[in-house]
Parts: C-alpha cells; structure tokens; sequence
C-alpha cells in the first residue's frame, strides 16, 4: 500500500513538472514571436534590417569597408610584371609598388605619376569619414582616372638610370583590386550623400507637417 501511495506522489510530481515545462516553452515561444516582430524593419529604409536587435551596416558604410578590404588586399597581390629590356621580367606587389612609389616619382614622374592614385585614394577615404561626400567623390573620381591612365599606357620606369620606360607586360589581380578599391570609394560617396539628402528631405518634411 505505502508504495502504492508513493508511486502516485511520484506521478502526480512528474505531471506536475511536465505543466510546468509545458508552461515556460508556450511562454518563450510568446515572448520570442513578440520580440522578432518588434524588430522586423521595411528593407526599403536604406538597406537597414534589424538582426538580433542590432543594425546591420548602411549601403554606404559597406561601400566603405568594402573598399577599404580591396586595397587591403591589392597590397599583397601581384599588381603587374614589367618587361626590362625586352627579355628580363620583374613581378611587382601592390605593396611593393605603394612604398618604392615616391623613388618612382623622383626617378621618372611623367611616367610614373599614377602612383599618386593612392594619394587621391587615401584622401577620398579620409574625406568619407568625415562625411565630406562632394570632397570624397572628386578624389575618387581622380584616383580613378590614374588608374585608367596606367593601364592605358602601360609603361613604368623602375631601373635606377634607364634611358626609356619599361613596357608592363601583364597586369596581375592587384591591380584590378586596386581599381575596384576606387569605384567602391567613388560609389560611397554617392550613396553616402545620397543618404544625407534623404535624410534632409524627410526632416524638411517633418518640421512641415
């Protein structure tokens, strides 16, 4: 009788446990439907979407990363082969290229002034940061237009006394990065002011109404 007894508590324990779990699971389930509505967002407000309660990067900022990655990248990439003397052949890496860059200038600068690309690069980032969009788009678009000037002429001077540029044989994957780099800059700044006269128009709206 007395394990009769015992093996009802236990029963009843057990079933009393299992209302309990059955309880707290529909009461997660709840809360979490509630929370993911919450944080369901239109795709339409800029690019935003809302993921685990944190924003995930505007177009423009992952313009901007993105091509901070590529001329990371172009840095340990091959950036193109020049042909010295028409026989011997010297591989250059983009980062190779971005120091010894300034001796080209001095050795030979109506050849070798695409390098100041970089410059123009460098400039159009740091004006992104400081959300100055106009500055940004017009070095990029000068970055740009070293970089298509090199691959149209494709001629480099990097032997100290050389009578006559080199012709660049080949352009490798880091130069290629290197021009993408640029179009990513060029893109967000327009997609970065493009953002601020949204932003203008919805409060201009705003203070209207």
């Amino acid at each position: 009788m007395d394990c009769f007894v015992a093996l009802l508590l236990a029963m009843t324990e057990f079933h009393s446990v299992q209302d309990n779990r059955n309880e707290a699971t529909r009461a997660l389930l709840v809360s979490w439907t509630s929370l993911a509505s919450q944080r369901t967002t239109p795709w339409c407000k800029l690019g935003a979407i809302v993921t685990d309660g944190k924003r995930l990067p505007e177009p423009a900022k992952l313009l901007r990363m993105g091509s901070y990655i590529l001329f990371l990248l172009s840095l340990v990439s091959i950036a193109f082969v020049a042909q010295y003397g028409g026989h011997e052949k010297h591989t250059f890496f983009g980062g190779e290229v971005l120091i010894t860059g300034p001796l080209g200038l001095k050795l030979d600068f109506r050849t070798n002034w695409p390098w100041l690309g970089n410059l123009a690069l460098f400039c159009a980032s740091l004006a992104l940061y400081m959300r100055a969009n106009v500055v940004a788009g017009i070095f990029a678009a000068m970055a740009l237009v070293t970089g298509v000037w090199f691959f149209a002429v494709s001629m480099v001077t990097y032997e100290v006394g050389s009578s006559m540029p080199d012709k660049v044989a080949s352009f490798g994957l880091g130069f290629w990065l290197w021009i993408a780099s640029m179009f990513g800059a060029l893109a967000a700044a327009i997609q970065q002011q493009n953002e601020r006269v949204e932003r203008c128009d919805t409060e201009h709206s705003g203070s209207q109404t």
